[in-house]
């Protein structure tokens, strides 16, 4: 099967999911919604998990694919972190951006610390200079306090409300 007949059934497929093939969502909805779900697809082909619950949005990134080791200089991983970009743009109006480090127990307790408030410091600077409004974003560090696991950074924020909700 071609690709781009592999790409249309999996749209067939997502839009009857969706609820794209009712009346009740427009076709610029859908469009988002199918963009949303590619840039997903994208990330996890690139290491990133992508973890919705409700209107909450998790992107777990592994400090090792991002970071060297011990460090918090980036390596080279643009491509992957302006796919990061693109997929929270495509949400508006987001209130707030967390980003947060973390390190392994293996060592120095203030050193891990230290080291994860730098990493989660270094993607934030990354996504405001490359898109993401400054204003929104904070970064924080917890070391190795973080029940999910060890040498990552977690990328969270909420979903706007949907249009037709009273606020």
């Amino acid at each position: 099967m071609s690709r781009k007949f592999g790409w249309f059934i999996f749209s067939l497929v997502i839009l009857m999911l969706t609820g794209c093939a009712h009346r009740s969502i427009n076709t610029d909805q859908c469009r988002v919604m199918l963009f949303q779900y590619q840039l997903a697809s994208d990330l996890k082909s690139d290491g990133v998990k992508v973890v919705v619950v409700g209107d909450e949005v998790t992107l777990i990134l592994r400090t090792n694919q991002f970071f060297y080791a011990n460090s918090n200089h980036m390596r080279d991983r643009g491509p992957e972190l302006n796919r990061i970009i693109a997929y929270i743009n495509t949400y508006h109006p987001i209130e707030d951006i967390q980003v947060k480090g973390y390190t392994s127990n293996i060592g120095n307790y203030t050193r891990n610390l230290a080291l994860s408030r730098a990493q989660a410091q270094a993607i934030s600077n990354y996504m405001w200079k490359h898109g993401l409004n400054s204003r929104l974003i904070s970064a924080e560090g917890y070391g190795c306090h973080n029940p999910y696991g060890f040498n990552h950074i977690e990328i969270f924020f909420r979903l706007p409300p949907p249009d037709n909700v009273f606020h």
